[in-house]
């Protein structure tokens, strides 16, 4: 196999991770880990360095009938909300998600997977996404402009959260900006349409701050596999489909200002949402409509649809669907309605 054969170029998402698992499929090599690993020595099939460009990052999210989870909007939104606030305590993303509490160390913080704790660095001097604004205005066309995740205490370390993500890489060639998330591993079927999500929003948000074009997203992996236990007959049915998600609209302007309120809204809507029923669910996302560009009412309000049926009894949730159904919502919201609806109600489907 050349290296040409390992570098999949895609105009979607959809299309792009589809390729990638179809990939593992036919030329995977297969392998079984050692027993602390979280696959628990099963084996798994596995493409090494394994190149995957996605040409239209607003084309990032993705769609998947034979397995929803493959792509969760309101998941992924409140994923990339919790990169930019840069927190590492577990309890902001297992608000969202149930998954994640396998992989703290002490019930408290997310050791690794916490990306923004790492390149949203508080201390003074270290926030690695303005040093690289600052370094992309100032000098045009710069390769400096990386941002580390792994670092050297991560090696050898003994903890159930040790970064997947070693760096993101930003690439200003004239007007435009492109990016390169790297990867040591990742799951084709579990994470792949997620970080896909997430990084290359990451690179809009920068693009939009320093005045920049969005070029295209490189996703580079080490290990790209798939958990052979539970995940190849899986796999093989989500290849047969071709769905198609709809684009993502321009991100609006992003300013200094514009991380610290969207983690603030995150913040009030998380608190919220326990309390809240479908009625004053509804209002907190007129609410977000009226307070921001529907942009970030879009992202904030996904992620609040995914809160609240996490947090809440199944019967709210098809309360809270039949109520929002004839509702006029933008991309993310209507993608993560249809995801409700499809867990709730997957006969529908």
């Amino acid at each position: 196999m050349t290296s040409k054969d390992l570098t999949i170029v895609a105009d979607s998402a959809d299309r792009l991770v589809r390729s990638v698992i179809k990939l593992i499929i036919l030329t995977g090599n297969t392998w079984k880990t050692h027993p602390a690993s979280h696959a628990r020595a099963t084996p798994l099939r596995e493409v090494p360095n394994l190149t995957a460009v996605l040409v239209e990052p607003r084309h990032r999210c993705s769609a998947s009938k034979a397995f929803p989870d493959l792509f969760n909007p309101g998941l992924a939104a409140a994923r990339f909300l919790y990169m930019l606030s840069g927190s590492n305590r577990l309890n902001d993303i297992e608000f969202y998600t149930d998954g994640v509490g396998a992989f703290t160390d002490d019930g408290i913080t997310l050791a690794g997977s916490a990306y923004g704790q790492r390149i949203f660095d508080s201390r003074p001097g270290l926030d690695q996404v303005e040093r690289c604004v600052d370094l992309i205005n100032t000098r045009p066309n710069t390769k400096r402009a990386a941002m580390a995740v792994y670092l050297p205490e991560d090696c050898g370390r003994s903890s159930a959260d040790v970064p997947c993500c070693l760096a993101v890489v930003l690439q200003p060639r004239g007007r435009r900006l492109s990016g390169t998330g790297v990867m040591r591993a990742n799951d084709a079927l579990k994470l792949l349409a997620y970080n896909v999500f997430e990084f290359s929003m990451l690179i809009e948000f920068i693009a939009q701050r320093t005045d920049l074009k969005l070029g295209t997203y490189t996703h580079v992996t080490i290990s790209m596999h798939l958990r052979e236990a539970d995940n190849i007959a899986l796999a093989h049915e989500v290849v047969k489909e071709d769905l198609a998600a709809p684009v993502m609209s321009r991100m609006p302007e992003v300013t200094e200002k514009t991380r610290a309120m969207l983690t603030k809204w995150e913040e009030n809507v998380r608190q919220r949402i326990p309390r809240s029923t479908a009625k004053a669910h509804i209002s907190l996302q007129r609410e977000l409509n009226d307070e921001m560009p529907i942009y970030w009412a879009d992202l904030l309000g996904a992620a609040a649809l995914q809160g609240f049926a996490k947090e809440n009894p199944a019967s709210m949730s098809i309360e809270l669907l039949d109520s929002l159904r004839v509702s006029n919502m933008s991309v993310l919201r209507r993608l993560q309605l249809n995801f409700m609806n499809h867990k709730l109600h997957p006969e529908e489907s």
